[in-house]
């Protein structure tokens, strides 16, 4: 999700676990969530084996939060970044799998761009991809470093 200039401040993550430790799950950095959330991850990462993408993501940002998000969840652990590993990495093909395996997964999960052009791109090539809908694209002005996904709870 967007980041804010400052120092991160989290607020606690009541109820978390490792979920590279549990589920094996790569991660970058903080590797723990909300326990419910990573069972979800899991769900996520299975559906993503299942349609042939495997070892094809890794968690760029987990609790505690390494930089301060707008979106509150981050302090709370009920929310993740995520990033694309290898191949995967801004394959097309790769981004609609994962928002079809989040979906299965009892996720809401947000692609995340800062180029306009590939915003329009993305909304184009895949099927229900408007912003605000249950998974979507969405163009950041700023604010990210790279293109990534934004996970969430529904």
């Amino acid at each position: 999700s967007p980041t804010l200039p400052g120092t991160p401040v989290s607020a606690g993550c009541s109820g978390c676990i490792n979920f590279t430790q549990t589920y094996g799950i790569p991660c970058k950095d903080g590797c723990q969530v909300n326990s419910e959330l990573a069972r979800r991850l899991k769900t996520l990462d299975e559906e993503l084996k299942i349609m042939g993408f495997n070892n094809s993501w890794r968690v760029t940002e987990a609790w505690p939060p390494t930089v301060i998000h707008r979106d509150e969840c981050h302090k709370i652990g009920t929310c993740i970044d995520a990033g694309a590993v290898g191949a995967s990495n801004g394959n097309l093909n790769w981004i609609k799998a994962y928002i079809a395996a989040a979906d299965k997964a009892g996720l809401r999960v947000e692609y995340e761009t800062k180029d306009p052009a590939r915003y329009t791109q993305l909304l184009n090539s895949i099927p229900g991809a408007v912003s605000g809908q249950k998974s979507g694209v969405r163009y950041i002005a700023g604010g990210i470093t790279g293109e990534h996904f934004s996970v969430y709870m529904r």
